[in-house]
């Protein structure tokens, strides 16, 4: 069976220079001895004796190796050689140790580390894991050279002097570890999140019901326990604080003796065998701070160059760290400061209501540095310290203008309006190349070429290549003749027909495109007549999807989801008029609300319509009424 094995530039002397090479074997000893028959003095230092050769490591796609020669590989594993790496087995580190060393300062985070990105269902899953003391991975650290940078942690950890050590691979679960042993609040979209344990949970739990328990549990904060009853661990909820079977984690963590929680709860007789039960969890919960992992230590003679490089080949496995965190380490090596400046720009955009993430900033520095020629992660190693500093500089420019004008222009003050992130770096490229501001008759063509591309999902599946053409598209000064001529290739007609609203949903890019029509009515609630916005500050009257036909309506109907919440069964009124209505028919009160609001949102008036067995007639008839509001809306008056 074929494998791949990567060789560090240190190695390349011993192959001739070759960074990749294929070998056979079924274990490490067989493919060590496979290599040799290619490269005899790469195998010699690989191997001595039954055991790898002095100073080295190997990881088998991402993961370090502590089985030896003997570990089995898989065909078409990929094996990375890691230099110059001490430790292993004997190296084994508490949870209580690896914690009291991040909080010291002892142990810290390199510029090239992404920011902590864990939310809670990630978090329950490790306390899981390490509760049941199933295998949770090894931790890779680098014994740094004191001129070494850091990086603020995402908790309230010590001194930020000269550290020991700094932390490569393992920060997400070490921070989350931290954060629930001292009480700071795990943050999952903007809101935080203390973590609960179940003493009455189930015995025989998996992921796939802690996943589904956990994502509810996020979502929820009624009275309803039921989804959370058998799993060990979720976040806290109002109602599950109200329920004595559950406990805070950190409490428990802290706590030097548990058996006071149960007193607490009225259970002191030792006979009692639910007490029994629970004392003996809550030890086990405790037990977590005594969990040992594996810390892997790179020696303090790398250069920074080599740490970067084993950073990327131990996370460009699985799905710990994006293509763009890799190339941002990557880049670190160039300029250690772009770090820090990529994650001040993805800040400025987010406290404008735009999230976007690293991903999408690499790849408007691309652009910029490259002059429009590529818009590919695999370039940024190529770029020189001037040209990362430059290109940031003009991603902030430019980007700050095509947000502007999509603000102001098409209405999008949000990125839950816009239906890709790329469309806004084809305007930012634009407005580079045109190089002063656009006028009157060029906005407005601007503006219809950056909605129809969001409507018909121009960078839907292959997202990368069509963002090259248009960007080249730019670059040669074809401008929006250019990008219609794209356009209209990739759709054969830009007109909106019902029949391209038919069994669609909310997750269609249509559905923004709707919602952006609808909004330039200024459309209003109702019930109460309110303005539909997402800028009231109530809760009761923030902008909340109404189904037209409830829900409640199909339960026993066999329809498919689809059809229940097509985007013509949708509409948009406030949240308090949304729980209202949420069950009740639209012939009871449909016949209340203003005409001219439903004329608005496109519904049918024809009370007819509004009929249980009119349902399929009434998506017919509002997909008419959409398609040529769409149509107004996106200036399109014809086919082609």
């Amino acid at each position: 069976m074929a494998v791949t094995v990567l060789v560090p530039a240190s190695l390349q002397t011993l192959t001739c220079g070759e960074a990749r090479l294929v070998a056979e074997g079924h274990n490490l000893r067989a493919v060590i001895a496979d290599l040799a028959k290619q490269h005899p003095a790469l195998a010699d230092r690989l191997q001595n004796g039954d055991r790898l050769g002095k100073g080295l490591s190997l990881s088998i796609n991402g993961d370090i190796l502590s089985t030896g020669l003997i570990t089995p590989v898989d065909d078409g594993a990929e094996i990375a050689i890691l230099p110059q790496i001490s430790g292993g087995a004997d190296d084994m580190f508490t949870v209580r140790q690896l914690v009291h060393m991040y909080r010291s300062g002892e142990l810290q985070l390199p510029r090239l580390q992404r920011k902590y990105v864990w939310n809670t269902k990630q978090v329950c899953s490790l306390l899981d894991s390490l509760y049941r003391d199933y295998p949770s991975g090894s931790m890779l650290r680098w014994h740094a050279p004191k001129d070494r940078s850091t990086r603020r942690a995402a908790v309230s950890v010590g001194p930020s002097g000269s550290p020991s050590y700094m932390l490569l691979d393992g920060q997400q679960r070490l921070t989350a570890l931290y954060a629930v042993w001292h009480g700071d609040d795990v943050t999952l979209k903007g809101r935080t999140k203390s973590i609960l344990f179940n003493m009455d949970h189930d015995d025989h739990n998996n992921d796939e019901m802690t996943e589904t328990a956990v994502a509810m549990a996020e979502d929820r904060n009624d009275d309803d326990v039921s989804h959370a009853g058998h799993i060990a661990f979720a976040p806290a909820t109002s109602a599950l604080r109200q329920n004595p079977n559950w406990v805070s984690v950190t409490e428990i963590l802290q706590s030097s003796r548990v058996d006071t929680v149960l007193s607490g709860l009225g259970m002191n007789s030792r006979q009692d065998p639910t007490r029994n039960k629970f004392l003996n969890r809550l030890k086990r919960l405790r037990q977590i701070l005594d969990y040992r992992y594996q810390v892997v230590t790179i020696d303090q003679s790398r250069t920074y160059d080599d740490v970067v490089e084993i950073f990327v080949r131990v996370n460009s496995h699985g799905t710990r760290l994006s293509a763009a965190d890799l190339a941002l380490a990557q880049i670190s090596t160039i300029r250690e400061t772009a770090v820090d400046r990529v994650e001040g720009i993805e800040e400025h955009y987010a406290q404008h209501g735009y999230n976007f993430n690293t991903s999408i900033i690499l790849r408007a520095l691309t652009i910029f540095a490259d002059n429009l020629r590529r818009c590919r992660f695999d370039r940024l190693n190529t770029l020189s310290a001037r040209q990362i500093e430059n290109g940031l500089d003009l991603t902030e420019t430019y980007l700050d203008a095509s947000l502007d004008f999509m603000r102001n222009d098409l209405g999008i003050d949000r990125s839950a309006l816009l239906a890709s992130n790329f469309v806004p770096l084809v305007i930012a490229a634009y407005l580079w190349k045109l190089n002063r501001k656009p006028r009157k008759p060029e906005r407005e063509r601007l503006r219809k070429w950056a909605l129809l591309a969001l409507s018909w999902g121009r960078y839907s599946g292959s997202g990368v290549p069509m963002l090259e053409e248009d960007i080249r598209e730019v670059r040669l000064k074809h401008g929006l003749d250019g990008l219609m001529r794209r356009l209209r290739q990739s759709r054969g007609s830009i007109k909106v027909t019902p029949e391209d609203l038919t069994n669609r949903d909310m997750q269609n890019p249509m559905f923004k495109t709707m919602l952006l029509a609808f909004r330039s009515n200024d459309i209003e609630d109702w019930l109460d007549g309110g303005k539909v916005s997402w800028e009231n500050i109530g809760v009761s009257q923030k902008l909340n999807i109404h189904h037209i036909f409830p829900r409640s309506m199909f339960k026993n109907s066999g329809r498919k989801s689809a059809e229940i919440n097509d985007i013509a069964n949708l509409a948009f009124i406030n949240a308090e008029s949304n729980q209202k209505l949420s069950d009740r028919h639209p012939s009871d009160y449909l016949i209340r609300v203003d005409p001219q609001e439903l004329r608005k949102q496109c519904v049918p008036q024809d009370p007819q319509l509004w009929q249980d067995d009119a349902y399929d007639d009434f998506l017919e008839e509002r997909r008419k009424l959409l398609a040529r509001r769409l149509n107004q809306f996106l200036k399109v008056t014809r086919d082609a």
